[in-house]
């Protein structure tokens, strides 16, 4: 927003619509709800592909310390001359001597430290990079547990909110009533108003943090989108 003089700060922002929550938890599966976090968590997709690679790493270090089989090929052409380089440049152009080799190279490493050393540096690594994909899957079922946990939480705060509410909303009405007759005061309907008005405050504030716990729910899943419409 291009507003220098910040008066868009101080504009009473009114929504259109009324907040409608019908809190629905029967269907939320902690252990359902964990393996769809495992699965989309972005932080444990690269820790899947760094234990990946470092599997990679391992293999090859274990494949250094194996004995070698080669097939092995040379092909060379010479040039002759006595005195000139041309004559024995062209030969070789040519190929007016060629000569070929083909055989198969046996080696056995002996000793070979430096590749046991990069074996067990890789399977460190290995290691290590498993430990702390285990402890970040650890942390994410705890996240969506605790998701889950606060949003049944909530839903049963929306029902009493509004159980507390409509008795709000009747005891001001039977007050209202009492009032009309002569058997209560001014004073006695104020006091049921404010009842009410703190109770409608009460339902919509746990109304507005259900909605902020599903959306915190479906981030902890990895699975929360920025809305296109």
């Amino acid at each position: 927003f291009d507003d220098q003089e910040a008066q868009l700060w101080r504009w009473n922002l009114r929504p259109s619509d009324e907040i409608a929550v019908v809190p629905d938890v029967e269907g939320l599966v902690s252990a359902s709800l964990v393996e769809q976090a495992m699965t989309h968590r972005p932080e444990l997709q690269s820790l899947r592909s760094q234990v990946a690679e470092a599997e990679i790493q391992l293999m090859k270090a274990r494949r250094d310390l194996l004995p070698a089989l080669d097939l092995v090929g040379d092909y060379s052409s010479d040039g002759v001359s006595d005195s000139a380089f041309s004559p024995a440049f062209y030969d070789s152009i040519e190929q007016e001597y060629p000569s070929w080799a083909l055989r198969l190279q046996f080696s056995v490493p002996v000793g070979n430290q430096a590749a046991r050393a990069e074996e067990r540096r890789a399977e460190l690594e290995l290691e290590r990079r498993n430990r702390s994909r285990y402890g970040e899957m650890m942390q994410v079922a705890k996240e969506v547990r605790d998701a889950v946990r606060n949003l049944r939480s909530l839903a049963e705060s929306i029902l009493a909110s509004a159980e507390s509410l409509r008795l709000a909303e009747s005891n001001l009405e039977t007050e209202q009533i009492k009032f009309s007759v002569g058997s209560s005061t001014a004073f006695e309907v104020q006091e049921r108003n404010q009842e009410l008005r703190e109770a409608r405050s009460r339902h919509l504030r746990n109304q507005l943090d259900y909605r902020v716990s599903e959306s915190q729910l479906l981030y902890v899943q990895g699975i929360l989108r920025v809305p296109t419409d």
